[in-house]
Protein backbone atom coordinates (compact mmCIF):
# COMPACT_ATOMS: atom_id res chain seq x y z
CA UNK A 1 0.00 0.00 0.00
CA UNK A 2 1.30 3.44 -1.10
CA UNK A 3 0.65 6.08 1.11
CA UNK A 4 0.76 8.84 -2.50
CA UNK A 5 -2.07 6.78 -3.83
CA UNK A 6 -4.63 8.07 -2.09
CA UNK A 7 -5.75 10.55 1.26
CA UNK A 8 -6.53 9.46 4.13
CA UNK A 9 -8.24 12.53 6.60
CA UNK A 10 -10.12 12.41 9.26
CA UNK A 11 -12.15 14.92 11.06
CA UNK A 12 -13.06 14.76 14.89
CA UNK A 13 -14.73 17.67 17.20
CA UNK A 14 -13.47 17.47 20.71
CA UNK A 15 -14.17 19.82 23.79
CA UNK A 16 -11.74 21.61 25.91
CA UNK A 17 -11.45 18.53 27.96
CA UNK A 18 -10.65 16.14 25.63
CA UNK A 19 -13.90 14.76 24.85
CA UNK A 20 -15.82 13.53 21.57
CA UNK A 21 -18.90 12.54 23.04
CA UNK A 22 -20.83 12.63 26.53
CA UNK A 23 -21.15 9.44 28.74
CA UNK A 24 -24.38 8.33 26.63
CA UNK A 25 -22.13 8.53 23.45
CA UNK A 26 -24.13 11.67 22.10
CA UNK A 27 -22.47 14.50 20.20
CA UNK A 28 -23.47 16.90 17.08
CA UNK A 29 -22.54 20.37 15.57
CA UNK A 30 -23.68 23.09 17.82
CA UNK A 31 -22.62 25.56 15.29
CA UNK A 32 -23.68 26.01 11.93
CA UNK A 33 -19.96 26.63 10.74
CA UNK A 34 -18.60 23.40 12.49
CA UNK A 35 -21.84 21.89 10.35
CA UNK A 36 -20.57 23.24 7.17
CA UNK A 37 -17.25 22.21 7.49
CA UNK A 38 -18.41 19.13 8.40
CA UNK A 39 -20.64 18.97 4.92
CA UNK A 40 -17.72 20.61 3.22
CA UNK A 41 -15.29 17.68 4.34
CA UNK A 42 -18.01 14.80 2.60
CA UNK A 43 -18.60 16.66 -0.92
CA UNK A 44 -14.69 16.48 -0.57
CA UNK A 45 -14.42 12.73 -0.32
CA UNK A 46 -15.21 9.54 -2.51
CA UNK A 47 -15.02 6.89 0.18
CA UNK A 48 -16.23 8.07 3.58
CA UNK A 49 -14.94 5.25 6.99
CA UNK A 50 -17.19 5.76 10.03
CA UNK A 51 -17.03 3.18 12.62
CA UNK A 52 -20.07 0.92 14.41
CA UNK A 53 -20.00 3.33 17.62
CA UNK A 54 -20.58 6.20 15.39
CA UNK A 55 -23.40 4.86 13.61
CA UNK A 56 -24.51 3.85 16.12
CA UNK A 57 -25.04 6.97 18.39
CA UNK A 58 -25.72 9.28 15.64
CA UNK A 59 -27.72 7.41 13.10
CA UNK A 60 -26.61 9.19 10.45
CA UNK A 61 -26.61 8.83 6.12
CA UNK A 62 -23.03 10.61 5.68
CA UNK A 63 -24.35 11.28 2.15
CA UNK A 64 -23.05 14.50 0.69
CA UNK A 65 -25.72 17.29 -0.07
CA UNK A 66 -24.08 16.72 -3.77
CA UNK A 67 -23.31 13.27 -4.18
CA UNK A 68 -20.49 12.45 -6.64
CA UNK A 69 -20.91 9.37 -8.78
CA UNK A 70 -19.00 6.09 -7.49
CA UNK A 71 -19.57 7.68 -3.59
CA UNK A 72 -19.00 4.90 -1.04
CA UNK A 73 -19.53 4.88 2.46
CA UNK A 74 -17.36 1.90 4.29
CA UNK A 75 -18.66 0.90 7.47
CA UNK A 76 -16.32 -0.77 9.95
CA UNK A 77 -17.98 -3.06 12.61
CA UNK A 78 -15.58 -6.25 13.34
CA UNK A 79 -17.70 -7.51 16.27
CA UNK A 80 -21.09 -7.07 13.80
CA UNK A 81 -22.69 -5.29 16.96
CA UNK A 82 -25.13 -3.09 14.27
CA UNK A 83 -28.22 -3.90 13.14
CA UNK A 84 -29.70 -3.50 9.26
CA UNK A 85 -32.06 -0.82 10.40
CA UNK A 86 -29.61 2.79 10.66
CA UNK A 87 -29.76 4.85 7.94
CA UNK A 88 -26.02 4.23 6.22
CA UNK A 89 -27.36 0.62 5.37
CA UNK A 90 -29.71 2.54 2.90
CA UNK A 91 -28.29 1.94 -0.62
CA UNK A 92 -30.90 3.86 -2.73
CA UNK A 93 -28.31 6.77 -3.12
CA UNK A 94 -25.15 5.51 -2.71
CA UNK A 95 -23.35 2.15 -2.29
CA UNK A 96 -22.57 0.94 1.41
CA UNK A 97 -19.93 -1.81 2.76
CA UNK A 98 -19.35 -3.31 5.77
CA UNK A 99 -16.43 -4.86 7.06
CA UNK A 100 -16.44 -7.29 9.90
CA UNK A 101 -14.30 -10.12 11.36
CA UNK A 102 -15.12 -13.94 10.71
CA UNK A 103 -14.68 -14.09 14.77
CA UNK A 104 -17.94 -12.54 15.45
CA UNK A 105 -20.01 -12.45 11.81
CA UNK A 106 -22.41 -15.52 11.63
CA UNK A 107 -24.24 -16.30 7.94
CA UNK A 108 -27.35 -15.37 9.33
CA UNK A 109 -26.31 -11.56 10.24
CA UNK A 110 -24.11 -11.01 7.27
CA UNK A 111 -27.29 -12.45 5.18
CA UNK A 112 -29.38 -9.60 6.94
CA UNK A 113 -27.48 -7.08 5.49
CA UNK A 114 -26.33 -8.22 1.88
CA UNK A 115 -30.74 -8.53 1.49
CA UNK A 116 -30.83 -4.79 1.71
CA UNK A 117 -27.50 -4.80 -1.20
CA UNK A 118 -24.94 -4.04 1.30
CA UNK A 119 -21.69 -6.14 0.55
CA UNK A 120 -20.14 -7.21 3.38
CA UNK A 121 -16.18 -8.11 3.53
CA UNK A 122 -15.78 -10.68 5.85
CA UNK A 123 -12.11 -10.36 7.00
CA UNK A 124 -10.14 -13.01 8.87
CA UNK A 125 -8.88 -10.55 11.58
CA UNK A 126 -9.69 -8.89 14.78
CA UNK A 127 -9.15 -6.03 15.16
CA UNK A 128 -9.51 -4.95 11.66
CA UNK A 129 -6.57 -3.23 10.13
CA UNK A 130 -6.22 -0.22 8.22
CA UNK A 131 -3.85 -1.73 5.96
CA UNK A 132 -6.73 -4.36 4.70
CA UNK A 133 -9.20 -1.57 4.41
CA UNK A 134 -7.07 0.57 2.29
CA UNK A 135 -5.90 -2.62 0.03
CA UNK A 136 -9.49 -3.64 -0.58
CA UNK A 137 -10.26 0.18 -1.47
CA UNK A 138 -7.26 0.97 -3.77
CA UNK A 139 -8.12 -2.44 -5.52
CA UNK A 140 -12.27 -2.28 -5.85
CA UNK A 141 -13.08 1.47 -5.69
CA UNK A 142 -9.94 3.13 -6.90
CA UNK A 143 -10.90 5.97 -4.80
CA UNK A 144 -8.40 9.02 -4.07
CA UNK A 145 -9.89 11.10 -1.30
CA UNK A 146 -11.15 9.09 1.85
CA UNK A 147 -12.56 10.77 4.66
CA UNK A 148 -12.70 9.01 8.33
CA UNK A 149 -15.45 10.93 10.24
CA UNK A 150 -15.13 8.77 13.60
CA UNK A 151 -14.72 7.62 15.91
CA UNK A 152 -11.82 7.60 18.14
CA UNK A 153 -10.67 4.42 17.52
CA UNK A 154 -11.66 4.19 13.87
CA UNK A 155 -9.46 7.50 13.81
CA UNK A 156 -6.47 5.41 16.02
CA UNK A 157 -6.50 2.68 13.62
CA UNK A 158 -5.08 4.40 10.83
CA UNK A 159 -3.09 6.40 12.84
CA UNK A 160 -1.50 3.71 14.43
CA UNK A 161 -0.66 1.84 11.39
CA UNK A 162 0.76 5.23 9.68
CA UNK A 163 -1.98 5.06 7.10
CA UNK A 164 -3.45 8.70 7.69
CA UNK A 165 -2.28 11.68 6.01
CA UNK A 166 -4.35 14.41 8.03
CA UNK A 167 -6.24 14.82 11.02
CA UNK A 168 -8.59 17.92 11.05
CA UNK A 169 -9.38 18.23 14.80
CA UNK A 170 -12.16 21.14 15.86
CA UNK A 171 -12.06 22.22 19.51
CA UNK A 172 -15.50 23.71 20.69
CA UNK A 173 -15.70 25.64 23.99
CA UNK A 174 -18.14 23.17 25.66
CA UNK A 175 -16.46 21.00 29.00
CA UNK A 176 -17.85 17.29 29.57
CA UNK A 177 -16.49 16.34 32.33
CA UNK A 178 -17.07 12.45 31.98
CA UNK A 179 -17.67 11.59 28.71
CA UNK A 180 -15.83 9.95 25.37
CA UNK A 181 -12.09 10.83 24.74
CA UNK A 182 -10.85 11.11 21.98
CA UNK A 183 -8.27 8.37 21.62
CA UNK A 184 -9.38 5.79 24.31
CA UNK A 185 -7.49 3.04 22.89
CA UNK A 186 -3.93 1.35 24.52
CA UNK A 187 -1.46 4.22 23.69
CA UNK A 188 2.11 4.14 22.38
CA UNK A 189 5.24 4.39 24.87
CA UNK A 190 6.42 8.78 25.35
CA UNK A 191 6.78 10.50 22.88
CA UNK A 192 4.54 8.77 21.23
CA UNK A 193 3.18 9.83 17.64
CA UNK A 194 4.51 12.88 15.69
CA UNK A 195 1.96 15.26 14.12
CA UNK A 196 2.72 18.09 12.18
CA UNK A 197 0.72 21.47 12.42
CA UNK A 198 0.15 23.09 9.35
CA UNK A 199 -2.67 25.48 10.10
CA UNK A 200 -4.64 27.07 12.61
CA UNK A 201 -7.98 28.58 11.75
CA UNK A 202 -10.40 30.82 13.92
CA UNK A 203 -13.96 29.24 13.33
CA UNK A 204 -16.21 32.21 11.47
CA UNK A 205 -18.36 31.66 15.10
CA UNK A 206 -15.35 33.32 16.64
CA UNK A 207 -15.95 30.05 19.65
CA UNK A 208 -14.13 27.25 18.03
CA UNK A 209 -10.02 26.58 16.78
CA UNK A 210 -9.24 24.37 13.77
CA UNK A 211 -6.39 22.52 14.15
CA UNK A 212 -4.87 20.68 10.82
CA UNK A 213 -2.07 18.43 11.30
CA UNK A 214 -0.26 16.09 8.85
CA UNK A 215 1.31 12.67 9.90
CA UNK A 216 4.70 12.68 8.72
CA UNK A 217 5.36 8.82 6.56
CA UNK A 218 7.22 6.67 8.01
CA UNK A 219 10.38 6.92 5.53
Amino acid sequence: MQRNQVTVRAIIAITIDGKIADVRGTWRPLCKFELARYNEMLEWADTVIVGARTVAHSNLSFLPKRLKKGFTRIVLDGRLSLKPGYKVFNVENADTVLFTSSNYASIESVAGFEKLGVRVIVLREYPIKASSILSWILRELRASNILIVGGGRTIWTFLSENALHELRVTITPFILGSGQQLLAVDGLSFPGKNLRLEQIGLCACGQEVVLTYRIPPLL
